[in-house]
């Protein structure tokens, strides 16, 4: 293929024309060398941005008719809307409403950062603006819309500047657009918490007055008093040392009742788990009998609490170290992982159900059976070997069995494939009747393999 260089034209003076001389066919041979492709598209065209559509721009000129021309359009950063307009039927006539974002170039001096959402309607042939309301926050992070009981609300996620809290507003829209709720969280989800069929937001907001975290519980309710209204149905004080919420999860106990495990972050490497319990809207937070600390290093994956077994209850992960490693310091340390349940008479006490060890890939879970319980320990060595081990008077004893993980099979004699065929775990056991060897009912049921994740 031909490579073409344009033609650069230039004027020399006599100061700098001998060095331009000598730049020239460096930068002709850089041109040559980038290949005609970079001369496809017009450099005008690459930096101009994305032309409106037929709709986009009626929707555009309605606005500018209603606040002017001084605006500068915001896109969503996240969700399933990304443009400045977002066309949703919210109160369920046949045509859409159109929410466009933007920041005003000249805010008022009152307003943070002059963010703004416009509301137009298409009415009698054309759009025409029916709304327009003021936001927190910097930037829109985040769009949705949810029918949380009594129509649909349309969602606002904002950003601020150098803050780990995003601001939520809540609206709906029928004859005029109403912010029905407004917060500012740092961990948000839906769920539906009390099994009506429809989701409530839950919420975590740090209170500075309290200098602690709270859950906020919010939806549609429909109480005597008030009659039917979204907003908040209930709060709970949070742990002191909670540093960020991790994950949210959910357990029925009976009919509206449910247990909700907050898997948070304490920082340095060290998680814990908050338990609440959730009845009729109702949070309440509960303080257990038992420690669910646990600690990361590299020999051990992330963990949250889970429904670990399969049997509708959700088991909380807690770290200890393992026989053997109660002295070294915490990135040294293999650490067993003890995996708690709620009594469902007495919310407030835990037992251990299960004493685990688990690969640092989450490829397997070994479950200690109880002859092994305090007599054995695990020394991980190379190839992705982990040996299960008899500790006994302080020191490391007999092999009681071996697991690799590995992507071929070990070239060494002894080791054979457990699992199914996209299994990649390889075992190996001692004689049967060495010390603790497992019986091969033992070996299926304390053994489990991960299903590995498409």
């Amino acid at each position: 293929m031909k490579k073409t260089v344009p033609t650069l034209k230039y004027k020399l003076n006599k100061t700098c024309g001998k060095a331009a001389a000598l730049l020239l066919p460096l930068l002709a041979h850089i041109v040559f060398l980038s290949g005609c492709a970079a001369f496809d598209a017009p450099l005008e065209g690459m930096l101009s941005p994305p032309k409106l559509t037929k709709t986009q721009t009626e929707i555009y000129n309605a606005l500018t008719l209603s606040i002017g021309e001084q605006s500068e359009l915001i896109y969503p950063k996240s969700g399933e809307f990304r443009s400045p307009f977002v066309l949703f039927n919210m109160d369920g006539e046949p045509t859409d409403e159109a929410a466009v974002f933007y920041r005003e170039k000249s805010p008022d001096p009152d307003t943070v950062s002059g963010l703004r959402v416009n509301l137009l309607d298409f009415m009698d042939g054309q759009w025409v603006s029916v709304a327009d309301r003021a936001l927190s926050g910097a930037d829109i992070e985040r769009v949705s819309f949810y029918d949380f009981g009594a129509g649909i609300n349309m969602m606002i996620s904002c950003s601020f500047l150098g803050q780990s809290e995003t601001a939520l507003s809540v609206m709906t829209y029928s004859d005029s657009l109403e912010e029905l709720y407004k917060t500012t969280y740092s961990y948000m989800d839906r769920y539906d918490v009390n099994d009506d069929g429809f989701e409530e937001l839950f919420l975590v907001h740090y209170d500075a007055a309290l200098e602690s975290n709270v859950a906020y519980l919010v939806g549609q309710s429909e109480r005597e008093d008030e009659g039917s209204r979204f907003g908040l149905l209930s709060s709970a004080e949070l742990a002191a040392d909670m540093a960020s919420v991790q994950r949210l999860t959910r357990q029925k106990i009976k009919e509206s009742h449910f247990l909700l495990y907050i898997d948070y972050s304490k920082g340095d490497n060290v998680y814990g788990t908050q338990l609440l319990s959730c009845y009729s809207d109702n949070l309440l937070s509960i303080s257990l009998d038992k420690d669910t600390s646990r600690r990361y290093n590299s020999n051990i994956p992330m963990l949250y609490s889970t429904d670990i077994d399969g049997d509708g209850r959700v088991e909380i992960p807690a770290t200890s170290p393992m026989l053997g490693y109660e002295g070294l310091t915490v990135p040294e340390q293999m650490l067993e992982v003890d995996w708690l349940v709620i009594n469902e008479e007495s919310v407030l006490t835990a037992s251990q159900k299960y004493r685990t060890y688990i690969s640092t890939g989450y490829e397997y879970i070994f479950y200690f059976p109880v002859r092994w319980q305090d007599f054995v320990t695990v020394q991980k060595t190379e190839n992705n070997t982990v040996n299960f081990t008899l500790y006994d008077m302080n020191t490391f004893a007999d092999v009681v069995l071996s697991v690799r993980t590995a992507d071929e099979p070990p070239e060494e004699e002894g080791w054979e494939h457990y699992g199914d065929s996209d299994s990649k775990v390889y075992i190996k056991t001692p004689a049967a009747d060495a010390p603790m060897a497992l019986t091969p009912d033992e070996l299926n049921s304390s053994l489990y393999i991960v299903p590995r994740r498409e």
